[in-house]
């Protein structure tokens, strides 16, 4: 396991703060505007300010921290699936808190993530459906757009950068692909596909409009002995720093 998949817990922490936080916003809204008890006060602050930080403490006393955050994001979406009819179904706040928490089990490259948190995110809804039997409070008032505004447009920037920087990461990588395909990993010179390709495009030019074109054959003088006595990675050496000669000139 790499060292990256052992601490991603810590990347993922201040990321849960935030986000839960923003929910715990969105939450709070609906209980004030339902007048809920403090038994509801008192599960928002368990599941939106206290769960961030008991996910830390779990995914680091654990022996696998990797395994441990990912049961963590599917509490995550049990903890959404709860507030569903926790908030008597209250149609913005729910669908929103269920979209995000869904697209960042998807943003985490984790895969079929997203599909094995969906028997907890229903499966919480529903026994609380169940259990009591809320009221269904589909309209949202003013307070409660306002207060989801600040989740949605955090996530939906959030997304962006995220895609932004593994666009630009894939672009690099390719770059890298296209200069190891292009380059002879031992001598850092055109391997033989890619040379061809330049000779016949200065071919093509040459009998289009007539431009200068030269082909230099080079030998590098005692080059056998260097490979006999000192072996080939000497030699494949040599043909480097005459190539980055070459390319200098």
């Amino acid at each position: 396991m790499s060292l990256n998949r052992h601490h991603a817990f810590r990347k993922i922490y201040p990321l849960r703060v935030f986000g839960m936080g923003l929910g715990g916003l969105l939450v709070s809204s609906v209980l004030y505007e339902q007048q809920a008890g403090w038994p509801l006060w008192a599960v928002m602050v368990l599941t939106c300010l206290l769960w961030p930080h008991l996910a830390l403490l779990h995914a680091r006393l654990a022996r696998d921290p990797h395994r441990a955050e990912s049961r963590n994001l599917l509490i995550d979406s049990a903890i959404a699936g709860a507030w569903v009819p926790l908030m008597h179904f209250c149609l913005l706040p729910s669908v929103l808190l269920v979209m995000v928490t869904t697209f960042d089990k998807i943003s985490t490259g984790i895969r079929g993530l997203w599909l094995w948190s969906l028997p907890g995110l229903v499966g919480t809804a529903a026994l609380l459906t169940v259990w009591l039997r809320p009221v269904p409070q589909w309209d949202a008032s003013l307070l409660v757009v306002l207060c989801s505004l600040p989740l949605l447009i955090a996530h939906t920037l959030a997304v962006s950068m995220s895609s932004h920087r593994l666009i630009r990461t894939v672009a690099r990588q390719n770059h890298l692909l296209e200069e190891l395909r292009r380059l002879d990993a031992h001598t850092g010179l055109l391997g033989r596909e890619p040379w061809m390709q330049m000779a016949v495009e200065c071919h093509e030019a040459f009998r289009a409009g007539n431009q200068p074109a030269c082909l230099m054959m080079i030998d590098i003088d005692h080059f056998k002995t260097v490979n006999d006595r000192f072996g080939h990675t000497a030699g494949d050496e040599v043909i480097r720093s005459v190539g980055l000669i070459l390319r200098q000139s």
